[in-house]
């Protein structure tokens, strides 16, 4: 469904969903998935639109800060640039 999702996602449908519960994940599993698939496809998006690039260090930031925090910095700090 991951690859589904990402690569044709209005393909999607409730079939595929049945199809991981029914391997054993629970809906709220299944969306929590469903999230993550579409946020980090959106981010993606975005960074590839702009050009954006980042350096070794940084990404090593970035990582150990997810590992130790979460996603809630990163998220502060996309609002704080929006805004």
């Amino acid at each position: 469904m991951a690859k589904k999702l990402t690569l044709t996602p209005g393909d999607v449908e409730r079939t595929d969903i049945d199809a991981v519960v029914s391997a054993g994940w629970s809906e709220q599993s299944v969306e929590d998935a469903i999230n993550a698939i579409a946020l980090f496809g959106y981010v993606n998006r975005l960074v590839d639109a702009f050009g954006i690039e980042g350096s070794e260090g940084y990404y090593h930031y970035v990582g150990n800060m997810l590992a130790s925090q979460g996603y809630a910095p990163l998220v502060k700090m996309a609002l704080a640039k929006a805004n």
